[in-house]
């Protein structure tokens, strides 16, 4: 609370506004109407869903709401979206309120960002609220004009670069593309809202061919001029055309089933061309006003896309990207495999060249020739090569001369699991550093790198820290800061003891596999039946066909029943549950490894679903059989180390004893920081 300053009648309090006051949801609504001009305008159900998510927050003075916050909430960061105070209180210390509440109640993130254009001429109201001018970056308004980005830093040890969170890639139809453009369309608050500055590096619109197609068809010349002018500053789906085909066959005949016709009229045509760009690209979400939620759930069923109107998308943003991100379940089972190739054995390369560089196909060839270390190529079941890569060691580092992806619906996760692959071929090899050499590597793989905590070194090329250290922070960050020295002039990071624990989980996933044995990261033992450790992780191997890269799922979910909860970041320890009933066990108990965990949810199981599927090897069923009364616990988790050896039941046994700690975990149950370091050293393979 704060005192009443000027001509307000009484104190301001701060406090969140819960989904069910309407009212006060009303109350903001309209007061961010009344700046929509430099605010930009949100659709109403947004305001309802940041308050059921608890990121609505008001000032109010005497029950009036005379300012209130907007933001989102991702593990790196919090992002304003609307700040807005009425005018007529305005320089009462407000905004500041409100400002200094959604930092005190999110310490343990970075820092706080924000977005606003230059020409607003407001950059002293930033300043004067704790914020740093960032950058510049271009802005998506009609005019070009450019944002400031603005940071508030909590002042966390923070790694080399500030990793930006992963844009999520949408296709859209022509019927979003006439709501964005036309004022007067019913749907346009909804629509320009996916095209407006406040999603500037979240969100990417991507044209498909078939949209492009259609507009030749519009009739209107400056219609017709207005709309591809629109298009013109978004990216284009590249074309592949049997690809499209094949899945707009299969689509057509989805959709005339579903809508109970023989002929689908030209709307239908167009949604189906659009999508079979959509899927064609490797885009996994695509905006409509359209209407077929039986076809567009066989979409999601069969291709993995979700057709949803933009409402959706923007309520959504930051799981969707996560979902697009990383898809293990695309690869789970699958015949992927890795094989040893030369150029002469790849016919086609034109896949692997980014078309926005001036290197051709028999360029790339010529690369390959010309490499002295091996070229292996990642190659999916219809035998055609989805990642090329090669590996040599050169002095202290793990060099990759050359890493290529190919556009595909897997090629994210294809990415992130081998980027995370040479982190334990870097381990093996003894060394601390891996760098990304190719001149010309895949977009791709630059996204995936920044999420794997990859860093761009003064020489311009991509880099990540391996440290194999479980200890103190002092002696990590000692090891850690010897290798950033080689790549960078940068001020070094500084860890300290009692940093928040989503900071120091940030250093363990950027260094993995480097363990913070002081930081307040807590690690608990987790039982978990052995075909469902088959499953996650490949251990015990009753599953075939599954490649050594992909066996350590890079990102995944596990379900748990109440009321324990394990709250995120966490660590786990994968404990084998004895076997029990007929036949012979699969496993002898005992930890079989490590994983990070990013996240933790309560819910339905629906929403579980909805939002988790595309991490999981669970179905419905499954799920609901542990869930308690319709609900339950997801722990999404990352970072998953297998270990060699096994730590046995009797060894875990006698090694709890040691450290005076309960030792079969039936429920979760929480590890001293010595014993974990033990049980990692003997599950690593290091016991003396």
């Amino acid at each position: 609370m704060i005192e009443a300053d000027g001509g307000l009648p009484g104190a301001v309090r701060i406090a969140k506004v819960a989904a069910t006051e309407v009212a006060r949801i009303d109350s903001c609504i309209k007061l961010g109407d009344l700046a929509k001009k430099t605010l930009g305008q949100l659709p109403f159900a947004v305001y309802t869903a940041s308050a059921e998510r608890g990121t609505l927050v008001a000032a109010l003075v005497q029950d009036r709401v005379v300012g209130y916050v907007l933001y989102r909430l991702s593990r790196r960061r919090v992002t304003l979206v609307h700040l807005c105070v009425a005018t007529d209180v305005r320089k009462n210390g407000i905004a500041r309120a409100l400002v200094e509440y959604i930092s005190e109640t999110h310490r343990d993130r970075p820092g706080v960002m924000a977005k606003c254009r230059q020409s607003y001429g407001i950059d002293q109201v930033w300043l004067k609220l704790g914020f740093n001018q960032q950058t510049e970056v271009p802005g998506r308004n009609r005019q070009g004009l450019p944002l400031v980005v603005w940071w508030r830093d909590h002042g966390h040890p923070t790694l080399m670069s500030r990793q930006e969170e992963p844009a999520l890639r949408a296709c859209f139809d022509m019927t979003v593309l006439e709501a964005i453009q036309d004022p007067e369309d019913r749907d346009h608050i909804e629509a320009a809202a996916l095209a407006g500055d406040d999603l500037y590096q979240q969100l990417q619109l991507i044209v498909t061919v078939a949209l492009r197609v259609e507009l030749t068809g519009v009739q209107s010349a400056t219609r017709r001029r207005q709309y591809t002018d629109r298009l013109d500053s978004m990216v284009t789906t590249r074309h592949d055309l049997v690809g499209s085909t094949q899945t707009k066959e299969e689509l057509r005949a989805m959709l005339t089933a579903a809508r109970g016709v023989s002929e689908l009229p030209w709307k239908d045509q167009s949604l189906v061309a659009g999508l079979a760009d959509c899927i064609s690209a490797g885009v996994t979400v695509f905006v409509t006003f359209e209407s077929a939620d039986t076809f567009f759930s066989q979409v999601m069923t069969h291709f993995g896309v979700r057709v949803m109107r933009p409402l959706a998308a923007i309520v959504h943003l930051e799981e969707l990207a996560r979902s697009q991100d990383y898809r293990p379940i695309a690869l789970s089972g699958s015949d992927y495999h890795k094989t040893h190739v030369g150029a002469d054995n790849l016919d086609d390369l034109s896949g692997f060249v980014d078309p926005m560089t001036s290197e051709s196909a028999q360029d790339l060839k010529n690369a390959i020739a010309g490499l002295r270390a091996p070229l292996y190529a990642l190659t999916g079941p219809d035998d055609v090569a989805m990642l090329l890569y090669a590996t040599e060691v050169r002095g202290p580092a793990l060099c990759v001369p050359l890493i290529r992806v190919r556009d595909s619906a897997e090629a994210l996760t294809l990415a992130r699991q081998i980027l995370f692959a040479l982190r334990e071929q870097c381990r093996r090899a003894e060394r601390s550093l891996i760098r990304i050499l190719d001149p010309l590597p895949s977009p791709l793989i630059k996204d995936a790198a920044t999420a794997e905590g990859f860093i761009l070194a003064d020489d311009g090329h991509m880099a990540a820290v391996v440290i194999d250290l479980c200890a103190p922070m002092a002696d990590v960050e000692a090891r850690a800061v010897e290798v950033l020295r080689t790549l960078v002039r940068d001020d070094m990071p500084s860890l300290r003891s009692g940093m928040p624990a989503t900071a120091a989980a940030e250093f363990e996933r950027a260094w993995w596999p480097a363990r913070l044995l002081d930081a307040d990261i807590p690690t608990y033992a987790v039982s978990i039946e052995a075909r469902w450790a088959a499953q996650l992780f490949g251990v015990p191997q009753i599953l075939t066909g599954r490649p050594a890269e992909l066996a350590l799922s890079r990102e995944h979910v596990y379900y748990r029943s109440l009321p324990q909860i394990i709250d995120a970041p966490a660590r786990v320890l994968w404990y084998v549950k004895k076997h029990k009933g007929p036949g012979k066990p699969l496993f002898p108990p005992g930890i079989i490894g490590c994983s990070l965990v990013e996240e933790s949810y309560v819910a339905d199981v629906d929403e579980l679903m909805d939002s988790y599927r595309h991490l999981g090897v669970w179905d419905r069923s499954q799920v609901t059989h542990v869930a308690d009364e319709g609900r339950a616990q997801v722990i999404r988790f990352t970072d998953t180390e297998i270990f060699p050896n096994q730590v046995t039941l009797s060894r875990l046994e006698a090694l709890a004893k040691q450290y005076g700690q309960k030792t079969v975990p039936q429920a979760p149950i929480k590890i001293a920081p010595p014993l974990f370091a033990q049980i990692l050293t003997e599950g690593q393979g290091l016991r003396s």
